[in-house]
């Protein structure tokens, strides 16, 4: 017979040993020669244990969700992320208890929703999330960037360059606000690349998650976006390379990568629930 479940927030170095081993199991199908808590420095490293809560059935860790608060447009939303059960402990509905324990955080920490990605929409659905934001994505061969010349000075950078990258980004209508020192820290996740030029930049890869993927991005024309696209490719030895980007993208800019794009397409940023998010894009360097 299976105990009550309480749920917690890590405390101890154990809890933090078992919670990763248990988020590396779940959450990742290889080998790495880092572990799952480099990839998330902002929600998983010990001094943000407020962000995790895991449920204990008697003495062992069987399940754990990120609930990580966030400013955006005069409110508070909370992103969800890691949620993992384990392996003999699946198909007990003890899911269906973290999140309605998340709900409740949500009411008592004033966040007006949640939003989190899957590729398990129909689980989410039944509860409570729906579709929410937008974003595009267009796919990139190398030959059709050729015609696009590298910006003269597109070159890698540090994670230090943050506070001259950010002022370039790509402006969006809703988006989370992020902090100096946070993108730092991100920018410091393993198998992030961070490329610079004038007026613009693009990062490529974070973690396991997006390799070979441009989640976060600026540039004062399409056709230097391009021309830094092809730059990175022949760096980074990319045959593909895949633009994220915010579904209000201006319509000659989406005209412009359609033209070059193997394929494109528009399809929602993820999963919410409360508030409507209609607007909302999270460029990928903050999802969790």
């Amino acid at each position: 017979m299976m105990g009550r479940m309480r749920i917690a927030h890590p405390k101890t170095e154990h809890d933090f040993q078992v919670r990763d081993r248990l988020l590396q199991a779940s959450l990742r199908d290889e080998s790495l020669p880092y572990g799952i808590a480099k990839e998330y420095p902002l929600v998983l490293s010990e001094n943000a244990s407020q962000w995790s809560w895991c449920g204990f059935i008697e003495d062992r860790m069987v399940t754990n969700i990120n609930l990580w608060p966030r400013k955006l447009r005069g409110c508070r939303i909370g992103l969800i992320g890691n949620v993992a059960t384990a392996l003999d402990f699946r198909g007990r509905g003890l899911m269906q208890k973290m999140f309605d324990a998340m709900k409740e955080q949500a009411k008592d920490q004033g966040l007006t929703a949640l939003v989190l990605w899957s590729d398990l929409p129909e689980f989410y659905q039944k509860l409570g999330f729906r579709s929410c934001g937008s974003e595009r994505r267009y796919l990139f061969h190398y030959r059709q960037l050729l015609r696009y010349r590298p910006p003269h000075d597109l070159e890698p950078v540090l994670p230090g360059k943050a506070e001259q990258l950010l002022p370039h980004r790509y402006p969006t209508a809703n988006t989370l606000a992020r902090s100096t020192s946070e993108m730092l820290l991100q920018l410091s996740i393993p198998d992030t690349h961070t490329f610079a030029f004038a007026n613009g930049y693009a990062i490529e890869g974070r973690g396991a998650d997006l390799r070979g993927v441009v989640h976060e991005w600026g540039a004062s024309s399409p056709e230097i976006m391009l021309g830094a696209l092809h730059g990175i490719t022949k760096m980074r030895g990319l045959e593909h390379i895949m633009l994220m980007a915010p579904g209000d993208l201006a319509p000659e800019w989406d005209r412009i990568y359609q033209a070059v794009a193997l394929s494109s397409e528009q399809l929602p940023m993820a999963l919410g629930y409360g508030e409507s998010l209609d607007d909302l894009f999270i460029w990928g360097l903050d999802s969790i």
